[in-house]
């Protein structure tokens, strides 16, 4: 059965690679690829509610980020009044859509399919709000505009398919049908490198010389842990482990200062001498290290995990799905200092061994869980899971 699919990424052209981090470039090019018909919508222009302006303006004197535009109820209805004229006498078999105004908003006789991992607490209470950093500062009105989207779009999903398993758990806290909920985990946006390179890795002269080179990289310095990263490779040379600190994603160059510290900037995987360059690190580098306070997914370490490449970072929402603990890498207590991080790497030195297994298993779990062929093929289950729930 051929699924005939309305595509819809309302800000964005999800057939441009840079846009959205790649996801829905990958997912929509794999769902093509086996034999989905795709029609696709984005960006989509509609007129932004008056409403809207004031409490932006508000909260950007209030809230640190601003207001969350896209996840205001009024948006969803415009946006949603706009792309159902826009769908209106169309046939599709689903609407499939990352964005939860759209799902909340669209009025259509044909299923709509929520995939994406934006996904928001459904109480205020601090205990749901606690590894939810990007919202733990959103003033309490604003934060229930935002729960009114997510809790429409969850009610008005066929289906609601997730990354990680937290979101999986959150939106279980909005009353949503378990059989509506899935995992479905996203694939890495780049092209397979192939299981050599993680067979290639070798530990061995790297514990014989006492050295390590770690790669960061993204772009929200702060939220990503890169400061932590920095002080874990201050903490292994402190310890006479020669490490190097390579940082993709930012260039803070001129504010700190160390030979042992490489900035690269953001690299755009879309020119391809960028993306050779950001390939040659995954390859070259021998431990991820992105201590993220919160992630929705985190794309960066299933990419890793193709390169055969182990991650550390802390225990917390998405890491918790794309680290497979102590398999594809090691998730640390969120209160673990930067002396505990380097003690697992200086416990690879002296084991190299249990390094090269940690290798294996990142390829493995890449193979098995976090490519886009795999993920693809589990969501195209999930999807003609609703025809047979209609004839049933």
């Amino acid at each position: 059965m051929s699924l005939k699919i309305a595509f819809v990424t309302p800000y964005y052209d999800s057939r441009d690679i840079r846009r959205g981090s790649g996801t829905f470039f990958y997912m929509s090019r794999e769902l093509e690829r086996q034999g989905c018909e795709l029609s696709y919508f984005g960006p989509v222009a509609f007129r932004e509610p008056m409403v809207v302006r004031p409490l932006r303006a508000f909260a950007k004197r209030v809230q640190k980020g601003g207001y969350l535009t896209y996840l205001d109820p009024a948006v969803a209805r415009a946006l949603g009044k706009e792309l159902s004229s826009q769908l209106g006498g169309s046939s599709f078999d689903m609407v499939l859509t990352n964005d939860p105004g759209v799902a909340a908003g669209l009025d259509v006789p044909f299923p709509i399919v929520y995939y994406s991992d934006v996904m928001l607490p459904a109480s205020a209470r601090a205990s749901d709000l606690r590894e939810m950093v990007a919202y733990r500062q959103v003033p309490l009105w604003a934060l229930r505009r935002y729960q009114k989207t997510m809790r429409r779009c969850l009610e008005r999903s066929a289906l609601a398919v997730f990354p990680a398993e937290w979101q999986v758990e959150q939106a279980r806290g909005y009353g949503v049908a378990p059989e509506k909920l899935h995992l479905v985990y996203f694939g890495a946006n780049i092209p397979d490198p192939g299981p050599e390179v993680a067979e290639q890795r070798d530990f061995n002269l790297n514990a014989q010389q006492r050295k390590v080179n770690l790669l960061f990289v993204g772009k929200d310095w702060e939220g990503k842990g890169g400061s932590v990263a920095v002080e874990i490779a201050t903490e292994l040379n402190n310890r006479g482990i020669k490490s190097h600190l390579h940082i993709v994603g930012v260039d803070f160059s001129d504010r700190i200062k160390a030979d042992f510290i490489h900035f690269y900037g953001l690299l755009n995987k879309d020119v391809q001498s960028e993306r050779n360059q950001l390939e040659a690190l995954y390859r070259s580098c021998d431990v991820l290290v992105v201590p993220s306070k919160a992630e929705g997914y985190g794309l960066v370490f299933v990419e890793a995990a193709a390169y055969g490449l182990p991650s550390l970072a802390y225990d917390t929402t998405g890491v918790k799905t794309s680290v497979k603990n102590r398999t594809s890498g090691i998730l640390l207590n969120p209160e673990a200092s930067p002396k505990d991080f380097s003690e697992v790497i200086l416990d690879w030195l002296n084991n190299p061994d249990t390094y090269q297994r940690f290798c294996h298993g990142a390829r493995a779990f890449y193979e098995t869980n976090a490519n886009w062929a795999v993920s693809v093929r589990k969501l195209i289950e999930v999807l003609k899971s609703i025809f047979k729930s209609v004839s049933e």
